[in-house]
């Protein structure tokens, strides 16, 4: 019997260290793709979409997208899709992505969190910036989550970086 639960938790404890390493991260968001920007586009809003994000908005001419905002709590937990009532402290949560073009004719992906937060008193909405000594940890893992799904679903097409050729 003992012997079962102390195999449970040693599960349990190998499933959540089981992330993606930083050096995954740091590939994933500093990938360069030879890939025509239509199939990066199209491989941003299926990662997207895979992440349960509603596309607002796609302009293939530009190579942007971006999704209709969610609302989270301060820690990060879901609230809902449309705010009924916002508490203190409440963040809107939506991100743009544009491909852009890099060096040797490759073009790259970069994801930013486009967020905004409630304060009790004001009936106006306050940005989050990236600098902000505020921003929620959780904001880069969202990110995160997203760009790794692209960079498997574009792996044929990476280029190496200059350093590893």
């Amino acid at each position: 019997m003992w012997s079962a639960r102390i195999a449970a938790l040693a599960m349990l404890v190998a499933l959540v260290g089981c992330g993606p390493s930083a050096g995954q991260v740091r590939t994933a968001r500093s990938a360069r793709y030879r890939a025509s920007p239509e199939a990066l586009l199209d491989a941003t809003v299926a990662a997207l979409r895979a992440h349960r994000y509603v596309i607002a908005g796609l302009d293939p001419i530009a190579g942007t997208v971006q999704t209709e905002p969610i609302w989270f709590s301060a820690a990060g937990t879901k609230r809902s899709n449309h705010r009924t009532r916002a508490l203190d402290r409440d963040i809107r949560f939506a991100i743009g992505a544009r491909v852009e073009p890099r060096a040797e004719g490759t073009f790259g992906i970069t994801l930013e969190a486009v967020a905004a937060r409630t304060h009790n008193g004001l009936h106006e909405l306050v940005p989050i910036e990236p600098q902000d000594a505020d921003v929620p940890s959780w904001f880069g893992t969202r990110l995160d989550d997203v760009y790794l799904d692209i960079y498997q679903r574009l792996r044929g097409s990476v280029v190496a970086p200059p350093s590893a050729r």
